[in-house]
């Protein structure tokens, strides 16, 4: 049995794991009115010796008691102000507490240092208690550098093709040269009853998976097990099939390896195509007839017919075990260039022996520049307090050749 330590909620910043570490995300927080949560949570700094993370997540009833719907919720962390959605599941229907466990690993690169996590739960009456807590398991990684590009995220209406389209747009994922596996994520489930076919929440659809202007793969958008489910005896319909989801349970990522369709250093084409669908009972058709829907009505309404929706997050997944390439870096020893201190807690001052003009360069762990700029002289000063706490990079070129050396920046 693994032993876990829990550390303090401000001390883990810095750590070099020598062991499993629990870090508490959300602690007892309250959802209500369909709100949005954030939190700013303090994660190891260095995951070089982090095989695994696992998020656990559990809820618990507010004063006044919880809210007794199954309710669309996920877990995402902002970077540089986006959502990346990392956890995604349903409140359970009539019950009083559940939980969870999703290994979010693949997001190991942004779980990492000063982090802000948001919580979403669609509820609208008592609310829901949110606690998050995320251990850090000690071992050998397979894939230490991990990226994830977030290219489309929405709540697509399915089927109102007079006014919406169906159609997403295909993307061109520029693949790293260090890249080792290639993943297509497709996190969707589907919502709203009372129409054609009672979609989308009832209703099983074939979506495809084009890759390079193929279809490669196909998903059959729907979970037929809502019975086995970690939250048993809920109340009303909970053990019926739905689109891919099921009151009380965790929804599990479609992921598609794309590897062999892209070169590192080049691009790789993928297009999530939805199966083709009219919804008769839309209200903006004029042909709809009532009787002929399954919420016995043409106009939506907030319950025996709601709007079809398909909630949609779309990422490309990027492994690899070796950091962005440097590999003909020159160390330049004849500089002598020092960087201290290291950690810094955002100023960063960088000598040498002698003065040389060399391009300045800060790289984060996915290879991305967050800073540039020029020296010229024999001592400078990076301010990098803007940035978030993590391991970066200081890459230094100039005629003599390449310097890089790696630093941990911690608030």
């Amino acid at each position: 049995m693994r032993t876990f330590l829990t550390l303090p909620f401000l001390t883990c910043s810095m750590l070099l794991l020598a062991q499993d570490v629990t870090v508490t995300g959300f602690d007892g927080e309250t959802h209500t009115g369909g709100s949005t949560i954030t939190k700013t949570v303090e994660f190891p700094t260095d995951l070089s010796n982090v095989s695994q993370i696992l998020m656990h997540i559990s809820l618990s009833c507010p004063p006044g008691g919880c809210d007794p719907w199954d309710r669309f919720a996920k877990l995402s962390v902002i970077v540089d102000g986006e959502a990346i959605e990392i956890g995604r599941y349903a409140t359970p229907y009539l019950l009083s507490t559940c939980g969870w466990t999703l290994d979010v690993t693949d997001y190991r690169n942004y779980l990492t240092g000063t982090t802000e996590l948001a919580s979403s739960i669609e509820t609208y009456q008592n609310g829901w208690n949110i606690h998050t807590s995320f251990d850090f398991i000690e071992g050998t990684p397979e894939y230490e550098y991990v990226t994830v590009t977030q290219f489309y995220r929405d709540d697509l209406t399915y089927g109102d093709t007079l006014f919406y389209s169906i159609n997403i747009p295909d993307y061109d994922f520029m693949v790293p040269e260090n890249a080792e596996e290639v993943v297509f994520r497709v996190i969707n489930t589907g919502h709203g009853q009372g129409n054609t076919d009672n979609a989308a929440e009832f209703s099983q659809k074939t979506h495809h998976i084009h890759v390079n202007g193929e279809e490669r793969f196909s998903q059959y958008l729907w979970d037929p097990n809502c019975a086995q489910n970690p939250c048993a005896n809920q109340a009303g319909t909970w053990q019926f099939a739905r689109a891919g989801w099921c009151p009380g349970k965790a929804v599990v990522p479609w992921d598609y390896d794309v590897t062999q369709w892209g070169t590192p250093g080049g691009s790789v084409n993928v297009d999530y195509v939805l199966e083709p669908f009219y919804n008769l009972c839309s209200p903006w058709n004029i042909d709809c007839t009532p009787s002929n829907c399954n919420g016995g009505a043409c106009t939506y309404n907030s319950s025996t017919h709601t709007t079809p929706v398909y909630k949609i997050a779309l990422q490309m997944i990027s492994k690899s075990s070796t950091q962005v390439s440097v590999e003909e870096v020159d160390p330049m020893e004849q500089l002598g260039i020092q960087v201290f201190p290291n950690p810094t807690e955002g100023l960063l001052n960088v000598t040498m022996k002698h003065s040389a003009l060399l391009s300045v360069e800060v790289l984060d762990i996915n290879g991305k520049a967050v800073m540039r700029s020029n020296m010229n002289t024999t001592r400078d000063q990076l301010d990098l307090r803007e940035l978030r706490s993590g391991i970066y990079l200081l890459k230094m070129s100039g005629s003599e050749g390449i310097h890089s050396q790696r630093f941990i920046l911690t608030h």
